[in-house]
C-alpha cells in the first residue's frame, strides 16, 4: 500500500547524498574549507543551501543546456571568514586557493579571480545538475567555472578547499 509523503520530506531527502540511487539515512555530504590562518571550517550540504543560490546555464550538445546550481565560491569562504574585497591587494593577491577531490585531483585559483570586487568572473560550487543532486561521479560538490574555455578546473568530488598565503622569499 502506498502512502502520501509530504513534499517537503521529498525536497529533504533529494538534498542527502545517494548511492545506487537510494537516498542515504546518513548525514549530508560535508566540505572542509581551510582559512589562511589553518582554521578547518566543516560545512554540510544543509549549510551551503542557506546561503545564496545561483544557477548557470550552460550549452551542451547543439540546441540543449545544462543548468549548474550552487553557491558562489567567494560566498562559500566569507562565511568561512575569508575577508575578500578591500583587502585583496598587495600581498594577498598572490594568495590561491586549492580545491582537492576524493580521487586526489587538485586545481588552483587565485585569490583574486574568486573575488567579485576584483571580478565578474563566476566560480560556482555546485550541488546541482538540471535541478536534482549531482550524480556520484560528479558529486557531492563540483566547481563551474563558464568562463574557462577548457572545463580543467571544473573539479568533482571535492572534499576540501583551503586558502593559502604564498610563501614569504
Amino acid at each position: 500500500m502506498l502512502r502520501h509523503v509530504p513534499v517537503t520530506l521529498c525536497l529533504l531527502v533529494s538534498l542527502l547524498p545517494c548511492r545506487s540511487g537510494v537516498a542515504a539515512s546518513a548525514e549530508p555530504a560535508k566540505l572542509t574549507i581551510v582559512d589562511e590562518q589553518g582554521q578547518a571550517h566543516e560545512l554540510s550540504a544543509l549549510d551551503l543551501a542557506k546561503l545564496p543560490r545561483r544557477t548557470v546555464s550552460l550549452p551542451d550538445e547543439p540546441g540543449t543546456t545544462i543548468e549548474y546550481r550552487g553557491v558562489q565560491l567567494a560566498d562559500v569562504l566569507t562565511h568561512c571568514g575569508v575577508v575578500l574585497g578591500k583587502e585583496v591587494r598587495g600581498p594577498r593577491v598572490a594568495s590561491y586557493v586549492l580545491v582537492e577531490a576524493t580521487d586526489g585531483y587538485r586545481v588552483l585559483l587565485a585569490i583574486a579571480e574568486i573575488d567579485p570586487a576584483t571580478t565578474d568572473k563566476v566560480v560556482l560550487l555546485a550541488d546541482q545538475k538540471d535541478n536534482i543532486a549531482l550524480p556520484d561521479r560528479e558529486g557531492p560538490f563540483r566547481l563551474v567555472i563558464p568562463d574557462d574555455k577548457r572545463p580543467v578546473r571544473w573539479i568533482r568530488m571535492i572534499k576540501r578547499i583551503s586558502v593559502r598565503k604564498v610563501p614569504a622569499d
